[in-house]
């Protein structure tokens, strides 16, 4: 019985008929399509530490698969990198074996063991395209001091590949930790997190109304799932987790699991991220009779700066928005940033997972209409891009796509990614044409494109833009 489910009206997964009428005889070839589509390259690694107004580097390995570079100041006042893994897939196949499943059209840009360092991996789901057997299996041979921050039920499967569970660190939605990785605390446990059972959030359109004030009918009307975005009170409520049997609230229960936002700032120390578990639209399993029976999420991470600046990302995994376009979107991005502001850099994906590239390489006669397939759980370029609108990013960078995918299918991605931010003035540009900034643009930020394995640097001097190499 799954455990899990999505709780919005934006989750709608296609009927058997919407299936069967997705498909159809492709009579003509993919139209010519002249796009730039992403290369392989191999990463830059930093060669000694960071200059003191260096900021973060992030490095796109294929599909959902990025490293990031971060600045650390030690408290013996020596600069380090830090390194954090989000959803590391190494392995030439996504697949749950070697010879059969998707294999990549561009292969991985560097090995594992060339990483300098990993000190976090966070895992979005348990698809084979996100977590990867062989590949955790090499970060515990290569970085075996490393932490892993993954969604409830992932703790047993990591297990399993032989990582020591004092090392896993399982989470549930709105579940906050704080990590310190100062030297002299490298290996040390993590602090126990903030744990709470529902988040309700006061709508920023509405006046803040206080829980006391509450009607008992009120309270019992925040245990209805699937839940509004907006209920007539004028509070954004979203579950805790995606649980298929939520107990009922009570005034007094309710008193004690309601949980504010913790102000960004100090409250780290030295060295201090912050790590939180965040909604997404999405599914699990890795087995026909597995579906949903573990969490899906997004990560928020907040990384404090050897300058005392917090620096924020947030990372999409994959996450659907809506399930045709003009229906109820998902309210958890808005959510994210009324908790937590809006990121410096954003990592979206923009496109479908590796099993429908893998069909229509298998059937290349039928055609499979991709969203309305799959856009109650993957976001398309037009939803991406309302997604970075919604967070307010100043940095976004595409993320799950090129990397299983046909180069058709990829060019048709990339042209689509084009017109959607030319409709909705975001400025795009390719990392490797820019000069020192990021692209125009009449909103808070630009998209980014680039290639797999480039480094791109985000630089401190204007307000952490993007700076060309």
């Amino acid at each position: 019985m799954p455990r899990h489910f999505n709780p919005w009206a934006s989750y709608k997964p296609p009927t058997a008929f919407e299936k069967l009428t997705s498909l159809s005889l492709r009579l003509n070839g993919p139209p010519k399509n002249d796009e730039r589509i992403p290369i392989r390259k191999t990463p830059i690694f930093p060669s000694g530490p960071p200059e003191p107004d260096e900021g973060p580097r992030v490095i796109w390995l294929g599909h959902a698969s990025v490293y990031l570079l971060l600045p650390h100041l030690t408290s013996a006042g020596t600069r380090e990198w830090r390194g954090i893994l989000f959803d590391p897939v190494f392995s030439e196949r996504c697949s749950p074996v070697s010879f059969l499943g998707p294999r990549r059209r561009i292969t991985v840009p560097c090995r594992v063991g060339d990483l300098p360092r990993v000190d976090v991996v966070c895992i979005s789901h348990d698809h084979y395209d996100h977590l990867d057997k062989a590949s955790i299996k090499l970060i515990e041979q290569y970085h075996s001091d490393v932490k892993y921050y993954v969604p409830q039920g992932l703790k047993a499967l990591l297990s399993k590949f032989g990582v020591s569970s004092g090392r896993v660190r399982e989470m549930n939605w709105w579940e906050e930790d704080l990590l310190p990785l100062s030297h002299e605390s490298k290996g040390s446990a993590s602090s126990p997190g903030l744990k709470v059972e529902r988040t309700v959030y006061m709508s920023a359109s509405s006046p803040t109304k206080s829980q006391s004030s509450l009607s008992e009918k009120e309270y019992q009307s925040l245990a209805l799932s699937p839940v509004p975005e907006v209920n007539n009170n004028g509070i954004d409520e979203v579950p805790f987790s995606p649980k298929s049997h939520i107990p009922p609230i009570t005034p007094s229960t309710l008193c004690n699991t309601i949980s504010t936002p913790s102000p960004t700032g100090n409250e780290g120390g030295r060295g201090g991220m912050k790590i939180v578990c965040c909604p997404a639209q999405h599914n699990s399993g890795r087995k026909l009779f597995g579906k949903n029976k573990t969490l899906w999420c997004t990560w928020w991470i907040e990384w404090e700066l050897p300058g005392g600046e917090w620096w924020k990302c947030f990372f999409g995994g994959d996450t659907g928005y809506r399930s045709v376009k003009g229906v109820p979107t998902c309210p958890a991005f808005k959510l994210i940033r009324n908790r937590y502001g809006s990121p410096d850099l954003a990592l979206l994906p923009i496109a479908h997972g590796s099993v429908l590239p893998y069909l229509q390489s298998l059937l290349p006669i039928i055609k499979f209409d991709a969203p309305r397939l799959t856009s109650s759980i993957h976001c398309s370029p037009s939803d991406a891009i309302s997604l970075h609108q919604e967070l307010g990013a100043k940095v976004s960078i595409p993320i799950h796509w090129a990397t299983w995918s046909t180069e058709s299918g990829t060019k048709e991605i990339i042209r689509a990614l084009r017109f959607t931010c030319r409709d909705d003035a975001v400025g795009l540009k390719w990392y490797d044409e820019m000069k020192g900034g990021l692209p125009d643009s009449s909103h808070e930020g630009g998209v980014v494109v680039c290639d797999i394995g480039t480094t791109v640097s985000l630089g401190l001097r204007s307000g952490l833009i993007c700076t060309a190499e």
